[in-house]
């Protein structure tokens, strides 16, 4: 990284000179101690309140927390010192690193002199880091320029170069000419003057009534005004001045006094070979001082040649601005050079009032910074008895800049192509208009003079929201790089219509619950549910790729949450349609026959099962695999077997719900069952015998998905049916057997009857 030494030089013809300040010292001692702040550790003492400190040593320990016990704590003394100060704790490093240390002080944090933190948009906490930063590096010889004109960095840059040019000459007036008076069309009059210095200013305090003390450049009259340090005057007598006169010059000015302290006592683990930190802060105080000067004249006062004044003033071509920096070269009519390298001060002037009457020009060799140079000279006469000054101008255009605009889609940056912008200044003036973004999403200009701007939108890409936001931009003078600026926009809405349905015959469900998120799985919207006609309907989604996830199936359905992934796209017309469908929530049944009393297996037994919402159809099922397996079909038989070895059936895949299992013939033997009452669901199954029979939990065995319900029968006297078959059944027979005991018993009564005879 470049290092950049600047020397200033100063023409120092009289000097106010001072006696030295005597260092001393005060025996009280102050708390010093390390706090963390969001740039950092941070320094302070406590002296009339808490006061920020700089380390001064930077290998050496830092002090202890404010937070150790009291007997760890970091004491130390204060000693006051000046720039003119002999001080062997101050002079460690040497006069000019003294010097350096006092300027990044006074213009650091927290004097902040010159608001540089307000100029790079610096808080307390960077400030602070950024200056003890540069006390370290100073005092190590390691100071050098990031190279940065902004932030954190500019604001080193910055304190850096005040340091080696903003040396503090405290107590020092340097003066620059003297007071040494030549006649002139009548009038007594100094050459140019001004001074060098600590900033501040001064006043002349005993100035003759017939003396004025004037601007040098705008003749303004200065009497019993502060003048600047740095400011150019001369003084004017209307009549010949006193030779015994002393004029007696004010001076006020800020001195930098430093509080350097030493450390005292207390701290943590203290190592004689690393001892702990020197610290240093620094205060400007208000000086004055007054200094008599004698007064000279020129010889016997002979009216010398006629001479004029001339100002060249330097602006801007399109605002006027002054322009520093342009050097030109004065010659006469015939292009002889006479002066050059004549350069423009900070007001933009140069400044002449010693030439003779004759014709001259001036002529342009440099332009200022960013500015295109102009040759052509500038002409101007001095006349004989001329008394006032002649005033020029010449004005330079600025070089030209660019700009790219680049058009963005605010949620993926994409590039935009088509946007129309007009380019305005910073009145809403239209400048040029209907610039079009390219393929690249970029208007591109290059011919762009300095100055204040802005480009707004008149019409939107396609498929995106207009948005009128002036994007405001500053070319400025001297730019070397395009000037690169942004405006987004946001697409228009688009829309989506979620339709769900029964996976098997299309109806459409209600009441399935849904999060829409994006395709990283991020949620949206939550719970969203599907209306009275199985739908869900969005119409404000920005394009982009999403997915809709099922959480809640509807009633009686299974929960599926394989997203339904759709895109919004860029100037989408319709809404887009996804689809949804769910199974039936199912499960298996199986219906088992037994003697109530042995429990054995009963064949022969058939039944009819109906749902609960429809008591007057029974369901129909088809066989699957084998006789005793059974599945829902309309196309079926509506009975149901029970038969085989274990005298059951199975109906697979039946659909939770309510329903009701009608024995409709009874083994041999046997009476009818009552009917059961059956309800499945996901988390708590059930049957009933009867309508008001006891809930009977039903237990699943999860393998198979299965529940399983033992139908008991009781044995029964059967009657012969009417139209029968004509087979005897026990009925038959009781009656068969009654008959024959009654014959019997007649013929037993006509029998006793006989013998008694």
């Amino acid at each position: 990284m470049k290092r950049f030494l600047k020397k200033l030089s100063f023409i120092i013809l009289i000097i106010f000179n001072f006696s030295l300040i005597n260092v001393f010292a005060i025996t009280k001692e102050y708390l010093a101690y390390s706090k963390y702040t969001s740039e950092g550790t941070a320094f302070f003492v406590n002296d009339d309140g808490e006061k920020t400190v700089y380390c001064y040593n930077h290998d050496y320990k830092p002090p202890g927390s404010p937070n150790e016990d009291s007997i760890n704590k970091t004491y130390y003394t204060r000693e006051e010192s000046y720039l003119n100060t002999d001080d062997e704790l101050m002079d460690k490093y040497g006069k000019e690193i003294k010097e350096r240390i006092a300027a990044l002080l006074v213009y650091g944090y927290p004097l902040n002199s010159s608001n540089l933190m307000e100029q790079y948009g610096l808080n307390e906490d960077k400030a602070r880091y950024i200056t003890q930063q540069l006390v370290w590096d100073i005092t190590n010889g390691n100071d050098a320029p990031f190279g940065d004109k902004y932030g954190m960095y500019g604001y080193y840059d910055k304190l850096l170069e005040l340091s080696k040019i903003k040396k503090f000459e405290q107590g020092n007036l340097n003066l620059i000419g003297n007071f040494k008076f030549i006649q002139r069309n009548g009038i007594y009059l100094t050459d140019k003057l001004s001074t060098t210095g600590n900033s501040g200013s001064f006043t002349i305090t005993n100035l003759p009534e017939n003396m004025t003390v004037k601007d040098w450049t705008t003749d303004q009259i200065l009497n019993d005004k502060p003048i600047k340090v740095g400011q150019e005057f001369y003084i004017e007598s209307s009549a010949k001045p006193d030779s015994s006169l002393k004029l007696k010059i004010s001076y006020n000015y800020q001195e930098v006094k430093f509080y350097f302290y030493k450390y005292s006592r207390g701290g943590l683990n203290t190592n004689p070979d690393l001892p702990y930190q020197s610290l240093i802060r620094a205060e400007l105080e208000d000086k004055f001082t007054e200094k008599p000067y004698e007064i000279s004249i020129d010889g016997n006062f002979v009216p010398s040649q006629d001479i004029g004044k001339v100002v060249l003033n330097k602006k801007d071509s399109q605002n006027g601005k002054l322009l520093k920096g342009a050097v030109f070269n004065l010659q006469d009519q015939q292009g002889n050079n006479i002066r050059t390298n004549l350069i423009t001060d900070e007001n933009g002037q140069i400044v002449l009032n010693d030439l003779a009457p004759g014709d001259y020009q001036f002529v342009e060799t440099k332009a200022p910074n960013g500015y295109e140079l102009d040759t052509t000279p500038v002409k101007f006469t001095i006349v004989v008895g001329q008394t006032e000054t002649v005033n020029i101008e010449k004005v330079n255009t600025a070089s030209l800049g660019g700009v790219v605009l680049t058009k963005k889609d605010s949620k993926n940056g994409n590039l935009l192509e088509g946007a129309v912008f007009n380019l305005q200044d910073q009145q809403g003036n239209n400048i040029r208009t209907n610039l079009i973004t390219d393929e690249n999403g970029q208007i591109v200009l290059n011919d762009l003079a300095p100055g204040d701007y802005q480009f707004v939108e008149t019409k939107a890409p396609n498929g995106y929201e207009l948005d009128a936001t002036p994007v405001k931009f500053t070319i400025v003078v001297g730019q070397t790089e395009t000037v690169n600026i942004e405006k987004v926009n946001t697409a228009s809405l688009g829309g989506v219509v979620l339709t769900k349905k029964d996976s098997k015959n299309g109806n459409l469900l209600e009441g399935a619950v849904f999060n829409l998120q994006d395709q990283q799985g991020n949620d949206i919207r939550t719970n969203l549910i599907s209306d009275e006609n199985g739908q869900i309907i969005l119409n404000d989604l920005a394009p982009g790729d999403y997915q809709f996830v099922e959480t809640k199936a509807p009633e009686g359905y299974e929960l599926d949450a394989t997203p339904v992934k759709f895109t919004i796209v860029v100037a989408q017309k319709e809404a887009v349609k996804v689809e949804k469908t769910n199974i039936l929530a199912a499960t298996n049944l199986k219906i088992s026959k037994i003697d109530s009393n042995t429990k054995n297996p009963l064949n022969g037994s058939e039944f009819e099962i109906y749902s609960q919402n429809d008591t007057s159809n029974p369901l129909k099922f088809i066989t699957t695999g084998s006789s005793d397996q059974y599945e829902v079909n309309i196309i079926g038989e509506s009975t149901l077997m029970a038969n085989g070895v274990d005298s059951s059936f199975t109906i697979n895949k039946l659909g939770y719900g309510d329903y009701i299992l009608k024995e409709i013939k009874a083994p041999s033997g046997y009476k009818l069952g009552k009917d059961i009452y059956i309800h499945l669901d996901k988390i708590n199954s059930y049957y009933k015998i009867g309508s008001d029979g006891e809930k009977i939990d039903l237990n699943k065995d999860e393998s198979l998905n299965l529940y399983n319900i033992n139908v008991e029968n009781e044995k029964g006297i059967v009657l012969p049916e009417t139209g029968g078959n004509g087979f005897i059944t026990q009925r038959n027979i009781a009656i068969m057997v009654l008959g024959i005991s009654f014959i019997l018993m007649i013929n037993f009564l006509i029998n006793k009857k006989r013998r008694i005879n």
